[in-house]
């Protein structure tokens, strides 16, 4: 399991759905399994663990929030995340797999660099 961070804005919520939020999910992702001859493939499973509220804004401007707030916040945040898991699933996977492929090719290009003594 690896734990990665996801900015994020939820836009036009709110009940005139004039507000946005600013977060960043801490999410926990177990990397699924590519199959094999018997076995079926499995995807990679996201868990939001824990969430930080950078900013309320409305029309007017940003909305100070006060300790009570900042709590259930977070719980709107969580039950946002849960009503739009696809598009964050696939946002933090792309990340990811963009940051391993980019690894990869580092190590590589290292390995390559050795082999000819530079």
């Amino acid at each position: 399991m690896s734990i990665h961070t996801l900015p994020w804005t939820f836009e036009e919520i709110g009940t005139g759905k004039n507000k946005s939020l600013e977060v960043e999910f801490e999410c926990h992702v177990s990397p699924g399994s590519p199959g094999s001859y018997w076995e079926p493939p499995e995807p990679a499973e996201v868990e939001f663990a824990d969430v930080t509220i950078f900013e309320l804004l409305s029309n007017a401007g940003p909305i100070e929030i006060s300790p009570n707030l900042q709590h259930t916040l977070k719980e709107v945040a969580f039950v946002l995340a849960e009503h739009h898991r696809e598009q964050l699933e696939e946002s933090l996977l792309e990340r990811i797999g963009d940051y391993e492929d980019a690894a990869r090719e580092d190590y590589y290009d290292r390995k390559r660099d050795e082999l000819r003594g530079c």
